[in-house]
């Protein structure tokens, strides 16, 4: 013969239901119906009060856990602010130190340059002109002395 047990499904489901139950009763988001099983069910089953117990201790907890104080999440927040200003500056310190880097290395490499062309220039302008006096491009022609 069969024993008229509940199975893990029928368990698990009514217990779900209880804490369901026992949660809107906690919380005062029972209907009356819903009250009036709860109260029922507190006065017949052990495990179903004990279950309550346990929930409305740790409602119980849990409304009395202290909840910091919005300074610290304006503390929080200036600290944030404060650290993405310093690597602002850091990175604008960076960017000045390799401007001047590139700068100076223009200077050393693009400076001589730029004064030895300026000297070979007057030296072919005074070569060239040299040249054009004694061997002119046009053929002139020969004034005659009258």
């Amino acid at each position: 013969m069969k024993a008229n047990f509940p199975n893990k499904e029928t368990r698990s489901s009514s217990l779900g239901r209880h804490i369901e139950l026992l949660s809107a009763y906690i919380d005062n988001r029972a209907t009356p119906a819903e009250r009036k099983q709860v109260q029922q069910l507190l006065d017949s089953d052990y495990e179903f009060k004990k279950t309550f117990i346990q929930l409305s201790q740790l409602a119980q907890r849990i409304k009395n856990i202290p909840i910091p104080a919005s300074s610290c999440s304006e503390d929080i927040s200036s600290k944030v602010f404060a650290k993405i200003d310093g690597q602002r500056q850091i990175k604008q310190i960076g960017i000045s130190i390799s401007l001047g880097f590139l700068a100076i290395l223009s200077f050393i490499f693009c400076l001589p340059k730029y004064f030895l062309s300026q000297d070979s220039l007057q030296l072919r302008d005074r070569d060239s002109l040299a040249i054009a006096l004694n061997h002119p491009i046009i053929r002139l022609p020969q004034a005659s002395l009258r």
